[in-house]
């Protein structure tokens, strides 16, 4: 074979080590592009939320920009923290509908605050207006 770059060689490499042999071959990590496995590996943290990432990335057909933006932003550990009862007792589309919902819309990590941020101090930050 010919036409490989030693950066893809690398790549390929890295690839090979960050999943088990079986993870490789098998859904969703064979649907994904080059490039989406090459944004897991550099953004992600382990294998598990990689997986999480590939499988959700399928799952909602995310280009490999919204994937990066995602892992970004944590969404990962911000989505699915509530307890619900949805699944068991709504059909598919309304139960993904209704969980959607109960996700955290809001990322204020631009303002430089720590997680302990009381809420005036995140209005503050953002210029409050009734200050």
């Amino acid at each position: 074979m010919k036409g490989f770059s030693g950066r893809n060689l690398r790549y390929m490499r890295t690839l090979a080590r960050s999943w088990d042999q079986a993870a490789i071959v098998q859904p969703p990590l064979a649907q994904l592009p080059w490039y989406h496995h090459l944004a897991l590996i550099e953004k992600s943290k382990g294998a598990v939320d990689r997986l999480w990432y590939a499988a959700t990335a399928v799952e909602r057909g995310w280009s490999r920009n919204v994937l990066v933006d995602q892992i970004d932003v944590r969404l990962m550990q911000r989505q699915g923290l509530a307890v619900t009862n949805f699944e068991a007792t709504l059909p598919a589309p309304e139960s993904a509908l209704a969980r959607e919902f109960l996700k955290d819309p809001y990322v204020f990590e631009f303002l430089g605050l720590g997680a302990e941020a009381e809420e005036r101090a995140i209005e503050k930050a953002m210029g409050d207006p009734a200050d």
